[in-house]
């Protein structure tokens, strides 16, 4: 997780995501300031939160010498993988691409716990216009080598061949639509993946077809199926995640995610895990992402376990 330092509404980000609020750029700076601080106390409160139900998270701080309005969703940028892999990746927003950092990428590589084999570096592609961006865009399913994806202006498909080739997985994409008929931003918006149960906003997945077609992937794995509709999407239903700590399993969400899911949703949830849900406000309404979008897993081998 990285703490954000000068956390606020991200101008370049407000067109294609319609999940966040537009802050006019004539803001007081003391409205900015409250706003940054707000943001840190909501970090801190999951991160302390997720401690409590046994899930201890990597914090880095935050960059204080650039504006970097969105280093809050880390997992954007990179992501690790059972495998060794550490992935970066090609982003759209200019002031989004600062946020690639390689002091955590050497902080992963100088781990004395896990094993980094090799770093697929796809920032390169936003050189011609392809981006891909992280595990907003693409939800894995790493038991079945699924690649899941909700095509946009932020997830090409030639950016995600690149990425699927290099991971060997096989995809599985379609379009997304909001409330308003625009294209979904991120993937980790409108599904969430656990190992036993997939939350799903299927009616936003444009076309009876498409709809029908992730269905019955999700439903093939065995997965039981939590649908969610458009409205419950944009109250960040379908940003959640799936941990395992030391006290057994959680799913991590918002306090506003929570009070959103219907009372036999959330009973079919705790069947997989304690609901830890923290109230993230701020952070949801200008940055447009929820819990799923904080936390970025470190899924990489322990060398214990290759030492075995």
């Amino acid at each position: 997780m990285v703490r954000p330092c000068r956390f606020a509404g991200n101008e370049q980000t407000a067109a294609t995501n319609r999940f966040q609020k537009s802050v006019p750029a004539s803001s007081a700076d003391a409205d900015a300031d409250a706003d940054a601080d707000a943001a840190q106390r909501e970090f801190d409160a999951v991160a302390n939160n997720l401690a409590n139900h046994g899930i201890q998270a990597v914090v880095f701080d935050g960059n204080s010498q650039a504006m970097l309005p969105d280093e809050v969703f880390a997992n954007n940028w990179i992501s690790t993988h059972a495998d060794g892999t550490v992935v970066i990746y090609p982003m759209l927003a200019s002031n989004r691409r600062q946020e690639r950092r390689e002091d955590i990428v050497t902080h992963l590589r100088n781990s004395p716990k896990f094993s980094v084999t090799r770093v697929v570096d796809l920032s390169r592609l936003e050189a011609g216009n392809e981006f891909l961006e992280g595990t907003g865009s693409v939800v894995i399913d790493d038991r079945h080598r699924i690649a899941y994806c909700a095509l946009s202006c932020r997830s090409t498909p030639a950016a995600l061949a690149r990425f699927a080739k290099e991971l060997e997985l096989s995809i599985i994409s379609f379009t997304s639509k909001d409330s308003n008929g625009a294209a979904v931003y991120h993937t980790n918006v409108m599904m969430a993946l656990g190992p036993e149960f997939a939350v799903a906003c299927l009616e936003s997945i444009a076309g009876d077809t498409d709809r029908q077609r992730v269905y019955s992937a999700i439903e093939m794995t065995g997965r039981t199926v939590i649908e969610i509709t458009r409205r419950q999407m944009h109250d960040f239903c379908g940003n959640i995640m799936a941990l395992s700590g030391t006290q057994g399993p959680v799913i991590a969400l918002s306090q506003r995610a929570l009070a959103n899911f219907s009372t036999s949703q959330a009973q079919a949830l705790e069947r997989f895990g304690t609901l830890v849900a923290t109230d993230i406000k701020t952070i949801e309404t200008l940055g447009g992402g929820s819990i799923r979008c904080m936390l970025t897993e470190i899924l990489l081998p322990t060398k214990e376990f290759l030492a075995v």
